[in-house]
């Protein structure tokens, strides 16, 4: 009994090791090949590292509005302020 049963745990570890190529493959191309027709950055509500540590959060967050996705996001200096912003698209 625990020799067939290990066969069995065996062939089903076999067949899924040989799924997961063609299965991570797939999910590559379709990433691949979704282009977008419009993006926009927005910036971010942020906090200082110092208020951050403290356990204080930022006021309010950033909603990503439905149908656009998150596809990058960075910092850059504006005047005397670094700002955080993400970059949305759709």
């Amino acid at each position: 009994m625990k020799k067939n049963t290990a066969q069995y745990l065996t062939l089903i570890g076999i067949a899924f090791a040989l799924s997961v190529p063609t299965v991570m493959a797939d999910e590559k191309k379709e990433k691949k090949d979704e282009q977008f027709k419009e993006c926009f950055a927005a910036r971010l509500w942020s906090v200082s590292g110092r208020s951050l540590n403290n356990g204080e959060l930022p006021e309010k967050t950033v909603k990503v509005p439905e149908g656009w996705k998150v596809v990058a996001g960075g910092g850059g200096a504006s005047g005397a302020r670094n700002e955080a912003f993400m970059i949305l698209c759709r």
